[in-house]
């Protein structure tokens, strides 16, 4: 939650090698001007190449380019989440080069309709 992350960067106790990690692309510009600049989503580890286009925009104060960024995330959001998290998020890794192993059970694998989606998405 933004709030609590806020109140957590201002606490003057914080120990000086505390981390704090954002995890909801959707707000990530907001968290980012509040000095959260760390980011822990599977969008981000599934579009490097995006992903690295965002931090550079938000790093320069381009909130224009950055809106453009996040809006090209939302067909791979919507694709990992066809299926329960992790599930979708590990075939997207997979598709670009990271073997990230599959799912422990009770999770099991893609359906077919999905996993094609997928690979036609990430490759």
């Amino acid at each position: 939650n933004l709030v609590t992350q806020r109140i957590l960067l201002r606490a003057e106790d914080r120990p000086a090698d505390f981390s704090l990690m954002f995890s909801n692309i959707d707000e990530f510009d907001i968290a980012y001007k509040y000095g959260i600049d760390k980011n822990l989503d599977g969008m981000f580890a599934c579009t490097p190449k995006t992903a690295r286009k965002l931090y550079d925009a938000l790093a320069a104060g381009d909130m224009a380019t950055a809106g453009a960024l996040q809006r090209q995330f939302l067909p791979s959001i919507d694709l990992l989440f066809c299926e329960v998290n992790p599930i979708p998020v590990k075939a997207a890794m997979q598709c670009i080069g990271y073997d990230c192993g599959g799912c422990r059970l009770p999770l099991c694998g893609l359906t077919k309709e999905h996993q094609a989606q997928i690979e036609r998405h990430f490759t």
